[in-house]
């Protein structure tokens, strides 16, 4: 999701063997498909409430990007995916 030019966030999640490791205000990193470098961010809410896939259980988050978006343009990068720290 592209808030501006200048402002992105990153809906993510994180399995259910993790989220007692995640709260607001921790340094995350984003790793964008195609990307070879994280993008630094922070965690800016977890949902307390887990969605159910296939069994597994997983929450939701919103990580707010604090560094540069890979090449800064203001386009929208697809598929981002959350590596723990």
């Amino acid at each position: 999701m592209v808030l501006s030019t200048n402002s992105y966030v990153v809906n993510a999640s994180v399995d259910d063997t993790q989220i007692g490791e995640v709260k607001t205000g921790l340094q995350d990193q984003v790793v964008p498909n195609g990307a070879t470098a994280p993008v630094y961010g922070t965690v800016t809410s977890v949902d307390m409430v887990a969605a159910q896939s296939s069994g597994a259980a997983s929450y939701p988050l919103v990580v707010t990007v604090t560094g540069s978006p890979p090449g800064g343009d203001g386009r929208s990068r697809a598929g981002p995916r959350r590596r723990a720290r």
